[in-house]
């Protein structure tokens, strides 16, 4: 009797490992999101104060290279350089936003929070994130092009980035419409 109850009791094997797969990509993505964070910041970094605060760091044949463009940082007046610094910020900050709050929704997962709203909430803010990325990965390079006065460079866009991000939009959306079905049923019994 105290085995049955005692196995009733524990989660399934399978909640187990969904737990644990969910730490592991919680995991993945907080590496994801770091690497991100960083590269974007050591770049804004170079070209906010490369140039002006720590001349001696950076050599003076010092070359940036973006989409297999290289440039010379000493040489970019400071419109060149904001110019740079927004395609910086396009390229990376969305992308953080979006592992961040994948993240989030993985670590509450593993912790074995299913269908609450701040799961949902997290899956929206990921869903907006991501479709932001695909959008700011297709100018990015235009603006990189046209700040540097090389003329405008074609677009990029990201058609994968963009479906992922709907397609977790609208799981956000089904998961907060059968929470409000669970509650609109449970208060009825």
């Amino acid at each position: 009797m105290t085995e049955a109850h005692t196995a009733a009791a524990s989660p399934a094997p399978g909640l187990h490992r969904a737990r644990k797969l969910s730490r592991i990509l919680a995991a993945c993505l907080g590496i994801g999101f770091c690497a991100v964070a960083l590269v974007g910041i050591v770049l804004v970094g170079v070209m906010l104060f490369g140039a002006t605060i720590w001349p001696h760091l950076l050599p003076a044949d010092a070359k940036l290279a973006f989409d297999s463009q290289g440039i010379s940082i000493h040489s970019l007046s400071l419109a060149q350089k904001l110019g740079v610094l927004l395609t910086f910020l396009l390229r990376f900050g969305p992308s953080a936003a979006a592992l961040y709050f994948g993240r989030r929704i993985f670590l509450k997962l593993g912790r074995g929070e299913v269908f609450t709203s701040s799961i949902v909430t997290d899956m929206r803010a990921a869903a907006l994130w991501m479709i932001a990325a695909a959008f700011a990965r297709s100018v990015d390079r235009f603006i990189f092009s046209l700040s540097l006065g090389r003329g405008p460079h074609g677009l990029s866009f990201s058609p994968e980035i963009l479906f992922f991000g709907v397609c977790t939009y609208v799981a956000a959306y089904v998961m907060a419409e059968a929470r409000q079905l669970a509650e609109d049923n449970a208060s009825i019994v």
